[in-house]
This record gives C-alpha cells, sequence and structure tokens, in this order.
C-alpha cells in the first residue's frame, strides 16, 4: 500500500487541482491521497469561498480519500511557517510514502539545491544576502540575487514563482524535521497562480474567485474550469447563503479591531515593524473599505498578500509569542479530520491508533486535554470558524460553534 500526501487550500478546486491529485497518483502509484488543508481562512490573507466542510467534500469527491485540517494559527502565516506545519503534520500520520506538490519549473532537483542553501544559510550566502539588501533591494529580491550569486547560476525565474517559492519550503521542512517522505513535484498546468484570465480548462483559482466575485456564478466558464461535481457543491452553498465570502466581508469586523488598537497592541503579531503599525492605524482611520486601506497602506517591501495576512491575524487575534511557542514546541499540536471516504475507513483507524500527534475526529464543547498549547489551537480555530459565520449572507446560518456540531464528512 502507497501513500502520497498534498497540502492544498481549494479554495476553490478547480480542474488544475484534478490534474495535480491523478497525476500524483499516476507518478507514484499511489493507492491513497490524503489532503492536508486550510481551514476557512487562506495562507495568502484571504477567506475561503465556502467554509472548510463544503470544500473537504471537494475534495474527497475530487479524489482525496482523507482530509486533515491545517489549523488555522498556521494556516494564515508566511510560506515558511504553513508549510512546516503541513508537512509535519503530513509526516506525523506515520503512514504517508510521498508528498507532492505543484511548481512552475516541475524540477526537483533544481528545487532542492535552492532548498539546501535556505535551510543552512551558509555565511557566503548571509554576506551576500546583506549586501543586497543594503542595496536598497526588498529582502524578495535580494534573497534571489543572493542565491543565483552563490550557486553561479540564474534562479530568479525560479524563486520568484510562488509555486516554487512554496515548493522550496516544503523541502525545508522535509530536511528540518528529517522526514522520510519522499517529494516529487508536478508542473503547474494552465494559468499561473496569481493569474486572473481564465483559460478554457485550467484557470487558477484566483481568476475563478474574481469571476465569481463578479457575479457570473452560474457562467460557461465556471463549468469549463470545474468539476461538475465540484461545481454542485459551490452553487449549493451560495444557495444555502453561505458563500461567496471574500475579505470584505470581514471588513467591519477588521475595521473594529484596528481602530481600538494602539501602534503597541499592533507590534505583537506577525510581520509588522519599521513603522507598518503607525501606517495600518492611520489608514484604518481614514478609510472605510478594506481595499482602500490596502492600496495605501501597500508599498514596495509590504504586498498586498502580506497585508491581508496580517489583517486576518489580528481580527483572529493570532500574536507572534504564541506562534513561536508552539514552534519551540513542535508546531502543529494535535490531527483533525475533517473527513474521509469509506474505502479509507481502515486508514483513518491506522492513523487513530498510529499518528504520533493526538487525533481529534470531533471537537467536544469540554477539552479535557492536559495539553494547554493543543487546546489554545482547537480555542483558535473554534474562533476563527465563529468569525467565519459571520460572513454569510444567511443570518441563519451566522450561529456559533460549528466546530463542535460538524462531524467529519464521509462519502
Amino acid at each position: 500500500m502507497k501513500v502520497a500526501g498534498i497540502i492544498s487550500e481549494y479554495n476553490p478546486f478547480h480542474n488544475g487541482h484534478l490534474y495535480h491529485i491523478q497525476e500524483t497518483k499516476r507518478r507514484t502509484d499511489a493507492d491513497y491521497i490524503i489532503c492536508v488543508m486550510n481551514g476557512n481562512f487562506m495562507q495568502r490573507g484571504e477567506a475561503a469561498l465556502v467554509n472548510k466542510w463544503a470544500r473537504t467534500e471537494m475534495a474527497l469527491k475530487g479524489g482525496a480519500d482523507i482530509v486533515v485540517e491545517l489549523p488555522v494559527i498556521f494556516g494564515v502565516q508566511s510560506g515558511e511557517l504553513f508549510s512546516y506545519a503541513g508537512v509535519k503534520i503530513l509526516d506525523s500520520l506515520n503512514i504517508v510514502d510521498f508528498i507532492s506538490f505543484g511548481s512552475e519549473c516541475g524540477n526537483i532537483q533544481s528545487l532542492n539545491k535552492i532548498a539546501d542553501i535556505l535551510k543552512d544559510e551558509p555565511s557566503a550566502y548571509k554576506r551576500l544576502l546583506k549586501g543586497y539588501l543594503k542595496k536598497g533591494h526588498s529582502f524578495a529580491k535580494a534573497r534571489q540575487q543572493a542565491i543565483s550569486h552563490y550557486l553561479n547560476e540564474d534562479m530568479s525565474s525560479i524563486i520568484s514563482s510562488p509555486n516554487n517559492i512554496l515548493a522550496i519550503e516544503y523541502l525545508k521542512a522535509l530536511k528540518r524535521i528529517d522526514s522520510n517522505m519522499t517529494p516529487i513535484t508536478i508542473k503547474r498546468k494552465g494559468a499561473s497562480y496569481s493569474s486572473h484570465r481564465l483559460n478554457k480548462k485550467i484557470s487558477s483559482a484566483t481568476a475563478i474567485r474574481t469571476l465569481i466575485k463578479n457575479n457570473s456564478i452560474k457562467s460557461k466558464e465556471l463549468e469549463n474550469n470545474m468539476p461538475m461535481p465540484i461545481l454542485e457543491i459551490l452553487h449549493r452553498e451560495f444557495e444555502m447563503g453561505r458563500g461567496p465570502i471574500f475579505l470584505d466581508s470581514f471588513e467591519q469586523i477588521v475595521l473594529y479591531e484596528l481602530r481600538k488598537k494602539d501602534p503597541d497592541n499592533l507590534l505583537k503579531y506577525m510581520d509588522i515593524s519599521e513603522g507598518l503599525e503607525n501606517r495600518i492605524l492611520r489608514n484604518s482611520k481614514k478609510y472605510g473599505f478594506l481595499r482602500e486601506l490596502l492600496r495605501k497602506t501597500k508599498t514596495k517591501r509590504y504586498a498586498y498578500t502580506r497585508l491581508s495576512r496580517i489583517l486576518v491575524n489580528i481580527m483572529l487575534d493570532i500574536t507572534e509569542n504564541k506562534i513561536k511557542l508552539l514552534m519551540q514546541n513542535g508546531g502543529p499540536q494535535y490531527i483533525r479530520i475533517l473527513g474521509f471516504s469509506r474505502n479509507a475507513t481502515h486508514l483513518v483507524s491506522y492513523i487513530n491508533k498510529n499518528s504520533s500527534l493526538p487525533v481529534i475526529n470531533k471537537i467536544p464543547k469540554h477539552l479535557n486535554i492536559s495539553n494547554k498549547l493543543l487546546i489554545e489551537m482547537i480555542q483558535k480555530e473554534i474562533f476563527a470558524t465563529d468569525i467565519y459565520t459571520l460572513g454569510y449572507q444567511n443570518e441563519r446560518e451566522r450561529r456559533a460553534g460549528m466546530d463542535h456540531i460538524m462531524k467529519p464528512v464521509i462519502l
């Protein structure tokens, strides 16, 4: 029996994701696919288009056998923390043979070379990086140039592409925890990750979300880019008033949280430094729309993605100290299975018995657990879902406590 793992968001699941699962099975000869999937908020500081249980159903209908939750505390952080948590969870299941991820280059050797440098940070590389930073380059640009200089090879196209960057972080994490999982990369097909342009059959999730945001929910273009069973789930959720959800859905909550804070309060959160706290607070009082707040706060150093992620961390009160404490204690503290196919029931039983982290299939209202970090992680997950449901158009669906009510999705 062979098992392959995938770290995902599926926001929403589309033909590119279907291709990735199918190609992973073909390349690894895997019998089962386990996905570690973000919950209701995404790594790039976005809200999930539909909730995590609907997206779990999408993943299972798209070919996954088990879906495990990536805790929100790590799911809305930098690529390094996001990747580490996903890899650690897959490794902790003690059943995964391969980890598969997409990349623009499709070359595991090139990605591995860069991952080795970033993991070990040789002194020569650090000197080069420091030198390029002193010249006024952004960190991302300075890193590209330092790596290319160090390897005496132009790596800028590799380390500037979003899926390549995540792939490198996955490889770093594998090395960091000394995992036995074998990495494979599938060359991305169709549009680039951030492309807003729709292709005929494989478009980016960004383009699909943009189409939906522009009120084209039942367009032919969606039918061309998403498997029909997946699209039916999306339509069902929209008809129930549980989507589509965007970060704008929480505009007033975010602005409220910002306007009640002072600069010192903001310094508790990841990625806020160099006076950014003052810029955010000033613009939060000046503008009543998140898109304007982000547009006016964005600089060469602080991109939309980083700023959006900061806003989500503030809204959910995920502080830098909490993340550091978790990382000092191994990162993720538990496994939570969001759903599985009936033919993978025996795998769920195996995971329950053999996982190196405690497995939680349903969150009880009263947690009789001695691990305080685990309790805090779960409580933050419950809070994040309670905030997320406030974005529903249907007022009757906005109730709290869904993490206590919902059972794993079984298909």
